[in-house]
């Protein structure tokens, strides 16, 4: 793999800069936390199959949407010196940030898997930021870059960006890792994290955080890009048992799910 992929915070800028903690949690309160994935993210899936989007590709999918849950817990828990593979950079800001109850440095990670089929993936240009998501047809801007914003086309169940919350409030670690393979031909690993406002070494990061490869643009600073190498996508979907290989769609993982259900 020609780049390591981990955790990044961005950092505030300007002295000026407001400090505004997420507040998606809230949507979620009355909610168990499995009960909030398992209605985001079927949602989530019907909106993903898209026959817009197959037909431009001359693709044809029959039959409906087919999901996976699984649990990964007990003696089927990633061993940690394997978890930490895809943790780096990650503790440190969620300590910083506040969050409570954070897993011991030993312990092994449960996780929870949600993966789709029959689905079109997160596809579209991965490095469209800011208000350039004007394209609807750009799942991966509306599934990973964006919030509180929402989108014309009216058959659909979500809005405003604030499914995703549901992956990260159901994680000890408030974050979630995404394994896609779209109907375009690529294949991207990236995460969230949503923490709050936090502050290292003088240095003051924003709440959000985002799992891939960081980039720097001349004149424009940086930013996190998914990851595409087929090499770690094969690696990840071997780690998590990931039926992600089969067909197109979305994979979500939960680490270190706040409970365990058989």
């Amino acid at each position: 793999m020609s780049k390591a992929a981990e955790w990044f915070f961005l950092s505030t800028s300007d002295w000026g800069d407001r400090t505004v903690d997420p507040g998606e949690g809230y949507f979620f309160e009355k909610l168990p936390a499995l009960g909030a994935v398992i209605r985001e993210s079927a949602q989530n899936s019907l909106d993903a199959k898209d026959g817009e989007l197959f037909s431009k590709h001359n693709i044809s999918i029959e039959g409906p949407v087919r999901m996976r849950i699984s649990m990964h817990h007990g003696t089927s828990a990633m061993p940690r010196e394997k978890a930490d593979f895809y943790l780096g950079g990650l503790l440190a800001h969620l300590k910083a940030a506040g969050i409570e109850k954070l897993p011991l440095a030993s312990e092994s990670m449960p996780f929870m898997v949600i993966e789709d089929f029959g689905t079109v993936g997160l596809v579209g240009d991965a490095r469209t930021v800011g208000l350039g998501g004007e394209n609807e047809d750009n799942r991966f801007y509306w599934f990973h870059r964006n919030t509180n914003r929402t989108q014309a086309r009216k058959k659909r169940g979500g809005s405003f960006g604030y499914g995703k919350a549901s992956f990260a409030e159901a994680s000890k670690l408030k974050s979630f890792l995404t394994v896609s393979k779209g109907i375009d031909g690529t294949t991207r690993v990236f995460g969230n994290s949503i923490a709050k406002t936090h502050e290292i070494e003088g240095i003051t990061y924003k709440p959000y955080g985002d799992f891939g490869h960081l980039e720097e643009r001349e004149g424009e600073g940086r930013g996190i890009v998914p990851v595409e190498e087929i090499e770690f996508f094969d690696r990840i979907c071997e780690d998590f048992r990931l039926s992600r290989r089969e067909g197109t769609g979305l994979s979500v993982i939960v680490p270190f799910p706040k409970e365990n259900y058989s």
